[in-house]
């Protein structure tokens, strides 16, 4: 299971919007006489390109955890709702006693092209709902208040920000823990204005005349290779 990618359609609107003919227009002198084109990497947990002020926009699996083991892989018995947030922590039809406790998602992963890291600093995370968050790896908890919790990565590695859910509310409609959104604290102001695309990669992006999509709308070529 894929959290927030359900239903693809922000990915395509990104799409629109990088591609559209009012972006292309905003191009600088150096970006109009370029020769180069550039493909995009696919939009993954441990692309090293951080696209989205969201970095829970960077699809990546449940992970299911028990105060023994790491990954007690019942990832597929999560009570899930049409988003892919989970709606309570009891299993769903698993076969076996229930085992996990808690359920984390991790991102980033991956080191950088450029030898380094996704970016250190406060982040926020942002989130509806009621229930208990927690985080670990990379960040620790600076402050928390209901539907905001600030964390700070001192430093950062390629264990990235594991964030992880230990209680939610199942018993009342729409109360459990869901659109839960990560995003660096200097960029929140920018995400309120519905601000989808990191200006550090629209900054890069605009050293190239082209831009190609494969692997952001994950097509093979016919022949079977990215």
């Amino acid at each position: 299971m894929q959290v927030r990618l359900r239903t693809p359609g922000w990915l395509l609107l990104g799409v629109l919007v990088l591609s559209a003919p009012g972006w292309v227009q905003a191009a600088t002198t150096e970006n109009a006489q370029s020769a180069l084109g550039m493909n995009l990497a696919a939009v993954t947990y441990y692309s090293s390109e951080l696209p989205f002020l969201d970095l829970l926009h960077m699809p990546g699996q449940w992970i299911t955890h028990s105060d023994a083991t790491w990954d007690t892989k019942e990832e597929q018995y999560l009570d899930l709702d049409p988003d892919g947030w989970p709606r309570s922590l009891t299993a769903v039809n698993d076969p076996r006693p229930q085992q996990f406790t808690s359920v984390a998602i991790v991102v980033p992963r991956l080191n950088s092209a450029a030898g380094g890291y996704y970016p250190t600093g406060r982040y926020l995370v942002l989130y509806d709902g009621q229930g208990t968050l927690d985080y670990r790896l990379d960040a620790s908890v600076v402050s928390r208040a209901p539907g905001r919790d600030v964390i700070n990565v001192a430093q950062a590695t390629s264990s990235g920000i594991e964030l992880r859910i230990t209680a939610t509310d199942p018993h009342r409609v729409g109360k459990y823990l869901r659109n839960i959104r990560l995003v660096k604290a200097e960029n929140e102001k920018a995400l309120q204005r519905g601000q989808l695309f990191n200006p550090a990669f629209l900054a890069l992006l605009r050293n190239f005349r082209a831009l190609r999509f494969m692997d952001w709308l994950a097509k093979r070529s016919s022949r079977g290779r990215r």
